[in-house]
């Protein structure tokens, strides 16, 4: 059902929108067949649990690793021309975390099945319905907000029009296929900075709450225990990205934004059209002389 906002952006006929279970290889099929490309977006930064949090609906590595690898091998048989797996730039390996380490293996999964694909590692990213900015207006209600290690880690948040500008654009050329983009936006940032300036817009409570990392952890794993079947509010694998940051490292080999001729997006120069509507009192709340007293007689 989340894709329905799609269809008033096309016109009658222009768009198709056919079910599939990711364990269901007979719907990927489905949706796959007659398609010159196929993007494979699927990811998740949480586990989805069942209302006991021990049931684990899907792990991470069903999500970041098997099932992309599952979709990348029935493109290939049903001879996709284009296949663009989207990664992450904190996948890594070695990582600590069980979400950098199945991205990784994601990534090597995709490249075995669909040796051509392109591969594509936005950093964090900021839009309207983002997790990274919206996380601190949203938690601003509660008690405190966690944030580890005095929120110096530093990140070069990415604007999501800018990455889905880039695969499009990556689409269209040649050198692309088995080449690996790492996409960044233009400026870098601190995580406290980052919170700040939500603040700063928004007019919200500045409740951020410096955790040391095992802490944070801890902190995480009794938040990702309560029962929910929604995005829980921190986790142990929100603590550790918190400790790493999101950069992309000065030595890397791999292009950016600038190799598919795409500018990037300063932050503060888009985030702020979603943020302003997190203000009491509406959009106008702090313009001078927009409120007037109404006197009657």
């Amino acid at each position: 059902m989340e894709y329905r906002f799609l269809k008033p952006m096309f016109d009658l006929g222009q768009v198709a929108m056919p079910y599939y279970h990711a364990r269901d290889e007979d719907s990927i099929r489905r949706a796959i067949i007659g398609a010159d490309c196929v993007i494979s977006v699927i990811g998740k930064q949480y586990e989805t649990k069942q209302l006991l949090a021990s049931r684990v609906n899907f792990s991470f590595e069903d999500v970041n690793d098997h099932i992309p690898a599952t979709i990348a091998r029935i493109a290939k048989e049903e001879q996709v021309e284009r296949f663009i797996h989207v990664s992450a730039l904190n996948q890594d390996a070695e990582s600590e975390s069980r979400w950098a380490r199945s991205k990784a293996a994601g990534e090597v999964s995709v490249r075995e099945e669909f040796p051509e694909a392109t591969v594509v590692r936005p950093a964090i990213m900021f839009g309207v319905e983002d997790t990274f900015l919206n996380y601190f207006s949203g938690t601003a209600y509660y008690p405190f907000t966690p944030i580890v290690s005095g929120g110096e880690a530093l990140v070069q948040p990415v604007y999501v029009g800018d990455v889905a500008r880039a695969i499009t654009a990556a689409l269209g050329k040649r050198r692309a296929p088995g080449m690996t983009y790492e996409l960044v936006g233009p400026d870098e940032y601190t995580l406290r900075e980052c919170a700040e300036y939500v603040y700063d817009v928004t007019g919200l409570q500045n409740n951020l709450l410096d955790l040391p990392l095992p802490v944070a952890k801890f902190f995480g794993d009794f938040c990702s225990a309560i029962p929910s079947f929604t995005r829980p509010i921190f986790s142990r694998e929100h603590a550790i990205m918190m400790s790493i940051g999101s950069t992309k490292h000065p030595k890397s080999p791999f292009p950016g934004l600038d190799a598919l001729d795409v500018d990037g997006s300063a932050m503060e120069r888009v985030a702020w059209n979603y943020l302003h509507r997190h203000r009491a009192g509406g959009h106008f709340s702090l313009a001078s002389g927009y409120h007037k007293d109404v006197q009657t007689d």
